[in-house]
């Protein structure tokens, strides 16, 4: 339900506000080129609201992007993981490797959606918490299923707490959701000093 929510929102921000912002841009282009040389404070007030638009505009796009990736939507989940994984390695304060096989043709956009989320948490939980200076990803899809594995070199924990954390911690919940309505499963392998595995198995038949 959040992500057809999700999906609706950035369309109507896409399809709807989008076309709006370009043409109040144009408005202003146009306007300017109206103004006489000698209206120098007037033209600079029009350059200070062609800024502002641009900037509302910039904004406009991270938000539609953050509640559905384009790069998803138009080139599935390789290419937005592969963008994803670029922005991250770019800040040089951690590695992420990734690696994929048998995903030449793409999934079920519901399948890729909640791969997408999914890995995006798990990531996220290893910057916030693992103190670790590499994650690797993998995704392979077999013939029946899809598995996802995301490891990390950090701290790690004691396996004792893996139930209690599933239990408690929103991004694990939220993670476990996901899969689980993807019919698939959800486990984490660690220990102290030896990092975390995450592991997610999604079917493929049920939702193809």
């Amino acid at each position: 339900g959040q992500d057809k929510e999700r999906l609706r929102l950035a369309q109507e921000i896409h399809d709807g506000i989008g076309p709006l912002m370009s043409t109040i841009k144009l408005n202003i282009e146009s306007v300017k080129k109206d103004i006489d040389d000698s209206a120098e404070k007037t033209f600079k007030k029009i350059e200070n609201m062609e800024e502002l638009v641009h900037n509302v505009a910039t904004d406009i796009r991270g938000i539609s992007h953050a509640l559905m990736p384009s790069a998803l939507k138009d080139f599935g989940l390789v290419a937005a993981l592969e963008s994803l994984i670029l922005k991250i390695n770019q800040a040089e304060s951690i590695n992420l490797a990734f690696f994929q096989s048998g995903l030449a043709e793409r999934l079920n956009p519901k399948i890729e959606l909640g791969l997408y989320r999914i890995t995006q948490e798990l990531i996220n939980n290893a910057l916030k918490y693992a103190q670790a200076t590499n994650i690797t990803i993998q995704i392979i899809k077999h013939k029946y299923n899809v598995m996802l594995t995301v490891e990390d070199d950090g701290r790690g924990f004691e396996k004792e707490k893996i139930q209690e954390l599933v239990n408690t911690g929103i991004g694990l919940q939220n993670i476990k959701t996901r899969a689980t309505t993807l019919n698939g499963t959800f486990h984490l392998d660690t220990a102290l000093g030896r990092g975390v595995t995450a592991t997610v198995e999604i079917p493929l038949k049920q939702l193809q």
